[in-house]
């Protein structure tokens, strides 16, 4: 007896579905997603796996903290949110998050917090490029 949303047989192409690599570039690895990876203290970020196919099921997946402050909403899944400690003086301990997949390491990602958090450009450099120098250096 199927529950809802499942059924009775599997799909046919279910032999070919590698969950450890990515579902539209199957020569990748499943990654760590995010919409930026930075955090002002006591904030909240969701990550998921990137590149995972829907079939797949959400406890292969596994999250830690391997470094640094803050916690997960959950260890497995394919989607968290990562909560940052309240104080984060310096920028010292940034995170460290690790995604695994059957008790291989997948992909690790540095998540910073930061109370300066910005989507303007930090740096941009302009001008004419020849021969590996920027004449002017226009910055």
């Amino acid at each position: 007896m199927a529950m809802v949303g499942q059924t009775k047989t599997l799909p046919k192409d279910w032999d070919r579905i590698d969950c450890a690599r990515q579902h539209m570039a199957p020569w990748a690895t499943v990654k760590i997603g995010a919409y930026r990876l930075a955090v002002p203290p006591g904030g909240r970020l969701s990550l998921y796996v990137r590149g995972a196919h829907s079939l797949c099921d959400d406890l292969c997946y596994k999250w830690r903290i391997v470094r640094g402050g803050g916690q997960l909403s959950d260890l497995y899944g394919k989607r968290v949110i990562y909560e940052a400690p309240a104080e984060q003086p310096e920028c010292k301990d940034n995170t460290l998050v690790q995604l695994e997949y059957c008790g291989e390491l997948m992909d690790q990602a540095y998540i910073a917090i930061s109370s300066f958090i910005s989507d303007e450009i930090a740096f941009y450099s302009a001008g004419p490029f020849r021969e590996g120098t920027l004449p002017l250096d226009n910055r």
